[in-house]
């Protein structure tokens, strides 16, 4: 939010800006899906929702910056694997090309790793006694 001085993002985009949601796949899927976080609600439970960085919840996330820090749920909801994930940004359509009321970030590339780290091999003496 470059204009984190003026004010919130989410105050910012109330007026056209819908979603921004993190769409995941594994490497060589065609299909993206959604990722997830869990809210707290007003009642205390927990709740899972699509990552949206333009939602009510995302707004209180939001730092003095403007950057929204969302945590996406992967614990027994996403195996290892290569994956790719980029946001996508949904607006009100003006009635002008569809390709000015959605807009995706590049994708990045990344490895989710469940698997603890062991030592390899036995310690060495740092020097001889």
């Amino acid at each position: 939010n470059p204009n984190h001085g003026q004010s919130k993002f989410h105050n910012m985009t109330s007026d056209r800006l819908r979603n921004m949601f993190l769409y995941y796949r594994e490497v060589g899927d065609l299909q993206w899906s959604r990722a997830r976080t869990e809210v707290t609600n007003d009642e205390g439970s927990v709740d899972s929702k699509d990552i949206d960085f333009a939602a009510e919840y995302a707004y209180r996330e939001e730092s003095d910056y403007g950057y929204s820090t969302l945590k996406w749920a992967l614990a027994n909801k996403v195996p290892e694997g290569k994956y790719e994930i980029r946001v996508d940004s949904e607006c009100d359509q003006l009635g002008g090309p569809a390709d000015m009321d959605l807009y995706s970030t590049p994708i990045l590339s990344g490895v989710i790793d469940w698997t603890r780290p062991e030592q390899y091999g036995g310690a060495l003496p740092l020097r001889e006694s």
